[in-house]
């Protein structure tokens, strides 16, 4: 919950925008970086991406750039500039993921494309017994703060939806 209200608060949507706070439209969510140079990581330096591809493109709000149009800057995690000239997304997702001991730790970002400021950013403990179970955990613990931040204004402004309205 803490979480929430923090992610609320820093990314406002409407008129009343800070300087950091921005409406985000559109997503590049680059692999993440094998840090410990370990084989058995490899798999999810693309599937933890991959699976917030697929999750995340679901959202109508939100414009998600395919597998194949952000995985080739995976040499290219330094030049936002070029990717926020090629793709014009307004966010780039980054990571690096690591093993310690019988541990999985995903560290990851969200980036202004087009300033390079850093809006976002988590640290993720996941056991490493069953590496399909900790991919699907760590997406599944990213999916949360990311939606909050991807709310639409509708949803901001509390507007609902009167069903009675469509019979």
């Amino acid at each position: 919950a803490l979480i929430l209200i923090a992610a609320v608060q820093f990314f406002k949507i409407g008129s009343e925008q800070s300087d950091k706070a921005q409406h985000i439209q559109s997503l590049a969510i680059l692999p993440l970086i094998n840090s410990d140079d370990d084989p058995d990581l490899n798999y999810l330096t693309e599937g933890i991406p991959e699976g917030l591809i697929n999750r995340l493109s679901s959202n109508p709000n939100l414009r998600v750039f395919s597998r194949n149009a952000t995985f080739t800057f995976r040499d290219s995690l330094q030049n936002f500039s070029k990717i926020y000239k090629t793709l014009k997304a307004d966010v780039i997702f980054t990571g690096q993921i690591s093993r310690l001991a019988d541990h999985l730790i995903l560290s990851c970002q969200l980036t202004n494309a087009k300033t390079q400021e850093q809006l976002w950013g988590k640290k993720i403990k996941e056991s490493a017994e069953n590496i399909v179970d900790v991919e699907d955990a760590l997406v599944a613990s990213l999916i949360d703060p990311l939606q909050i931040q991807l709310i639409s204004e509708k949803e901001v402004r509390g507007h609902t939806v009167n069903p009675e309205a469509y019979t």
